[in-house]
């Protein structure tokens, strides 16, 4: 009796170490897919141009987007801001915020941050190369006509409105203000609709 119940414990303790396991991996999984996504969409938007985005500039512009990344513990979140008002959020950890576009305040901000990295004179050095962002780093790649440009400093440092890249890092918090204001606005909406 006693061998019976032995062996059937030991079968239940497998059946639950490969469940375990098999919800481990669909969870690892399911984290890759979104990495995975994430550096396809960085990707993209670092090797595009504004001319294959339809994205038309005045004259004298060069500048047509710009990358905000900041890195946090196991994540990072890059803000996304075209010339043409486009805006959107993505986070290495899966999801994001899009449809900014839509929404005039997101389109001002995206722009505004854009005209900013037109004057800025943060120095920004020409790179074939997009790390990302280190724990407690803001990064930014500017997207020109001439290339990518980037700099990087520790974010408490651009928070502090005294830094060369202070003024970029303002109008990058702008616009993930104004897409934050857009998600709750259709969240308050979807919620009085159920």
């Amino acid at each position: 009796m006693r061998i019976v119940a032995l062996v059937a414990l030991l079968v239940i303790v497998g059946i639950g170490v490969v469940l375990v396991r098999r919800r481990a991996l669909r969870a690892a999984a399911s984290a890759a897919g979104k990495g995975a996504a994430y550096a396809s969409l960085r990707a993209q938007i670092l090797a595009a141009s504004a001319a294959r985005l339809g994205i038309a500039l005045a004259p004298g512009q060069r500048v047509w987007g710009v990358l905000m990344e900041l890195g946090y513990p196991g994540s990072v979140v890059t803000v996304v801001a075209l010339r043409d008002g486009n805006a959107s959020i993505y986070f290495s950890s899966g999801g994001g915020v899009l449809g900014g576009f839509a929404h005039e305040p997101v389109r001002q901000a995206a722009a505004r941050l854009n005209a900013v990295a037109e004057q800025a004179g943060a120095p920004l050095a020409r790179t074939e190369e997009h790390p990302l962002p280190a724990q407690g780093e803001a990064r930014f790649h500017v997207l020109t006509t001439e290339g990518v440009f980037t700099a990087a400093a520790p974010e408490a440092e651009v928070q502090r409105n005294d830094h060369p890249l202070s003024a970029l890092y303002a109008a990058g918090q702008d616009v993930i203000t104004q897409l934050r204001l857009v998600k709750q606005k259709r969240e308050a909406e979807a919620g009085g609709k159920a």
